[in-house]
C-alpha cells in the first residue's frame, strides 16, 4: 500500500471533508476528484480498497464486469485495511487508448437513492459522496445504467480519505461493458425511474429567483461557462456583474441525467437623471429616465423613502433651506436607478434706496448667484432688470411706494421679495429738502437743508401766499371733503426760489345710518332688533383684489398695499352695511385697535380710520370698499362686520383674519 503525505494547502483542500467538509466532498472536487492545484497519488499494487459490481435489479451478477441497459446496479466499496472516513465515487466513459484518468471523457449513467452512510453529490457530474466522516469498511452504491448501450465501456473512479493527512486520489475501480441484449428494451423497463426537475424563474432587477420542483437539497449551478457552485432553492442569485443580453443558468442534480437549462435576458441598464427648482414655498423635483418607470420611491433628507409620483413637489421649509431628495426607481424592464438631488433655496433679500426724491435704487442680496430677475414698480407691468437696478421716480406722486423682484437661478429655481420705499414731498434747493404729511386733520410741513431759509410763503387751495415757517403746521378740520392742495415758495440765501406742492383728501361726512354708532361697537342705533347669524349664514366678507388685481385665499397683507373688502349674500340683500378692521380678537373687542383704514370712494364714507359705511336706497346682494393695510408691520387683522336687511340686522359679524407678510412689511420701532 502506498502512502502519501500530502503539503498543507493540499490537506486543507481536499481534506477538508474531515472537518470543514465532514458531510461531503467539496464542490471544487468535481472536475479531478481532488483540489487543481494538487499532484495526483496513487494507491499502489496492494491498495486496500477496491469496488465491486454485487447485483443488478436486485439479483446477484453472473458476470461483474458488464452492466445491463437502464438497471440498477449494486456495487460495494470497501477496505481490507484503515476504515474509510470520506470519498468520492464517479462513472466516466472509459478513455480508449489509456487506462489513466480522463477529465475530459464524459459521465455516465448516475448514481441513484441514497445509502444511510453515502449520498448523492452536488456535482455537476453523477457522482456519490460519503453522508458523515465516520469510520466505514464498506458502503453499497445504487448506480443506473444508461438506457442505451452507449458508451460500451464504463470505469468506475474513486478518491478514499483516511485521516488529515492521507487519502488516495483517482483510483480506479471495475469497467463494465455493455451487455444490452438480454434486458428490457428502455420502452418496457420498469417505468417512472426518470424524473424531471420542473424550475421556474423570474428576474426583478439584478435578482434571478428560481424555484424547482420536486425540491432538491443537493444541486449544482453554474451559469454561462462558469464553474459549477453548490445551490439550494428557492435561489436567489445576484446577476448584477453579467452583461446586458442572454444568459443561461445551468441546474444540475446527481438523481437527473438531464441538467434543466434557464434562459434569460439582462435587459440594458435603467438611465435616471433628475433636477430639482425650488421657490418662495415649495420645491419641485422632475426625472428623465431611459425607460417608462414602473415604481418610484422619493425620500427626503433622512426622511424613510416612500412612493411617490413625478413630478414630486412637497412645501419647504423656510429655516432649512437645503433640502437633499433621493429617488429610487425601477423601469418596466426591471432594473432599478438611484439619483440625489440637492435643493438650495434661493434666499433673495433686497432693499430700495431713494435719491432726492428723482431716483430709487434696488439692491439685492442671495445666497446663490441669480441669473435674470424682473422688477414690478406698484402695479405696472414688469419689466426684466439687472439688479442693482435704478428708476426715475420724479412722477411718482408722494407715499409709499414698493418694488417687487422676482429672481431665478440658473437650475430653474426663484423667489421673490418687496423692497419698500417712500417718496416725500420734496423742495430742492441746493441740498434743501421739504416734506409734507396729514395726520389726525393736522397738516405738517418740514424741511432740512444746511443753508439759512430767508423766506417761506405758503398757500392752502391756492390762496394768497402768506410768510410762515418751518415747521409749519395747520388745522384741515375746516376743509370740506375732497381733495386739497397745499403750495409753499422757499427762497434760499443763494435767492433760488423752488415751488413744492403737496396733494390731500378730506373725507366725506357721514350720513344718517342705522349703524352711526358703528364706528365703536357696529351696533345699530335705533330700535330694530338685532339677529344672530347662525350656521350656514348667508353673509360674507372676503378680500378679493390687491393693487387692482383679483385674488383668492388671502391668509395675510402686505403692508401700504390697497384690498377690495366685498361682504355679499347669497340669500336676502341688504340696504346697509358697516365694516371694521380692527386688531385680531377671538370676541369682538371694542377696545381692540383700529388697524389700517378704509378709503372714501363709490358710496362709501369712512367713520375714523379703521371703519367704513355704506347705504343704498335699494336692497343688493353685494358691496365693495376699499381698504389700506397699515405701512409699517403691526397686530394680525380681523375684519368684523354688521348688516341691515329690510327685515332683521345682524351685528358684529366675524370676516377674515390677515397676518402681516413678513416680506413687505418691517417691524415698527
Amino acid at each position: 500500500m502506498t502512502k502519501s503525505l500530502l503539503l498543507a494547502a493540499v490537506a486543507m483542500a481536499l481534506t477538508q471533508p474531515l472537518s470543514a467538509f465532514p458531510a461531503g466532498a467539496p464542490i471544487s472536487s468535481c472536475k479531478n476528484l481532488e483540489p487543481e492545484h494538487t499532484s495526483p497519488t496513487t494507491c499502489g499494487r496492494n491498495c486496500p480498497f477496491k469496488i465491486t459490481l454485487i447485483e443488478i435489479d436486485n439479483k446477484t451478477v453472473s458476470n461483474p464486469n458488464t452492466y445491463r441497459c437502464g438497471a440498477v446496479h449494486k456495487l460495494r466499496l470497501q477496505t481490507n485495511g484503515d476504515a474509510i472516513k470520506g470519498f468520492v465515487v464517479q462513472a466516466r466513459q472509459a478513455a480508449s487508448g489509456t487506462a489513466e484518468f480522463d477529465n475530459r471523457a464524459p459521465y455516465v449513467g448516475r448514481f441513484v437513492s441514497g445509502g444511510s452512510n453515502w449520498k448523492l453529490w452536488a456535482c455537476d457530474a453523477p457522482s456519490a459522496t460519503h453522508r458523515s466522516n465516520s469510520d466505514k469498511m464498506s458502503i453499497d452504491l445504487m448506480w443506473r445504467a444508461p438506457d442505451t448501450p452507449s458508451p460500451q465501456s464504463v470505469v468506475f473512479w474513486y478518491t478514499v480519505v483516511n485521516d488529515f493527512a492521507e487519502y488516495y486520489v483517482r483510483l480506479k475501480g471495475p469497467q463494465l461493458s455493455a451487455a444490452c441484449g438480454s434486458v428490457e428494451s428502455a420502452a418496457s423497463a420498469p417505468a417512472a425511474r426518470e424524473k424531471s426537475l420542473q424550475c421556474t424563474s423570474n428576474l426583478r432587477g439584478v435578482t434571478l429567483s428560481v424555484n424547482c420542483n420536486p425540491a432538491t437539497s443537493s444541486a449544482a449551478c453554474r451559469i454561462n461557462g462558469e464553474p459549477p457552485s453548490l445551490c439550494t432553492f428557492p435561489l436567489s442569485k445576484d446577476v448584477s456583474q453579467l452583461s446586458a443580453g442572454n444568459h443561461r443558468l445551468v441546474i444540475s442534480t446527481p438523481d437527473i441525467s438531464v441538467p434543466t437549462v434557464i434562459n434569460f435576458t439582462i435587459p440594458d441598464s435603467l438611465s435616471l437623471s433628475c433636477k430639482g427648482v425650488t421657490d418662495d414655498f415649495s420645491f419641485i423635483v422632475n426625472c428623465n429616465s431611459s425607460t417608462p418607470l414602473r415604481t418610484v420611491l422619493c425620500a427626503v433628507d433622512d426622511f424613510p423613502p416612500r412612493s411617490c409620483t413625478l413630478p414630486f413637489k412637497r412645501l419647504i421649509n423656510p429655516t432649512s433651506p437645503t433640502r437633499s431628495v433621493s429617488v429610487f426607481a425601477t423601469g418596466t424592464n426591471g432594473v432599478g436607478a438611484t439619483a440625489i438631488v440637492e435643493l438650495v433655496r434661493l434666499n433673495l433679500k433686497c432693499e430700495a434706496e431713494v435719491d432726492r426724491g428723482m431716483t430709487v435704487t434696488v439692491t439685492c442680496s442671495s445666497n446663490v448667484p441669480i441669473a435674470t430677475a424682473q422688477c414690478t414698480l406698484d402695479d405696472e407691468p414688469a419689466n426684466s432688470c439687472i439688479v442693482p437696478n435704478t428708476m426715475d421716480i420724479s412722477a411718482l406722486m408722494p407715499g409709499s411706494h414698493r418694488i417687487l423682484v422676482s429672481a431665478a437661478t440658473e437650475n430653474g429655481s426663484s423667489a421673490s421679495t418687496i423692497a419698500n420705499f417712500n417718496v416725500p414731498v420734496t423742495a430742492v434747493i441746493g441740498t434743501l429738502k421739504c416734506e409734507g404729511d396729514v395726520t389726525n386733520s393736522v397738516l405738517t410741513i418740514t424741511c432740512d437743508s444746511p443753508n439759512e431759509i430767508t423766506n417761506l410763503q405758503c398757500s392752502l387751495d391756492q390762496s394768497e401766499a402768506q410768510p410762515c415757517i418751518v415747521p409749519y403746521r395747520t388745522d384741515l378740520t375746516a376743509l370740506s371733503p375732497g381733495e386739497h392742495t397745499f403750495s409753499a415758495s422757499i427762497i434760499g440765501t443763494d435767492g433760488v426760489a423752488a415751488n413744492q406742492t403737496y396733494r390731500f383728501t378730506i373725507a366725506a361726512p357721514m350720513t344718517n345710518s342705522t349703524f352711526n354708532d358703528a364706528c365703536s361697537s357696529l351696533l345699530p342705533e335705533d330700535t330694530m332688533e338685532s339677529s344672530e347669524c347662525e350656521e350656514g349664514c348667508p353673509y360674507t366678507l372676503s378680500l378679493v383684489r390687491i393693487n387692482g388685481r383679483a385674488v383668492s385665499n388671502v391668509f395675510t397683507y402686505r403692508c401700504g398695499a390697497t384690498y377690495t373688502v366685498s361682504v355679499s349674500s347669497r340669500e336676502d340683500p341688504f340696504t346697509e352695511v358697516a365694516v371694521q378692521a380692527r386688531a385680531s380678537s377671538a370676541l369682538f373687542d371694542i377696545e381692540a385697535p383700529f388697524v389700517g383704514q378704509f378709503v372714501n370712494g363709490a358710496g362709501t364714507q369712512s367713520c375714523g380710520t379703521g371703519v367704513a359705511l355704506q347705504t343704498s336706497e335699494s336692497p343688493k346682494k353685494n358691496a365693495q370698499m376699499t381698504w389700506q393695510a397699515p405701512k409699517e408691520m403691526t397686530s394680525d387683522v380681523t375684519f368684523w362686520y354688521s348688516i341691515k336687511t329690510i327685515e332683521k340686522t345682524f351685528v358684529q359679524l366675524r370676516g377674515p383674519t390677515l397676518g402681516p407678510d413678513p416680506r413687505s412689511c418691517t417691524a415698527r420701532n
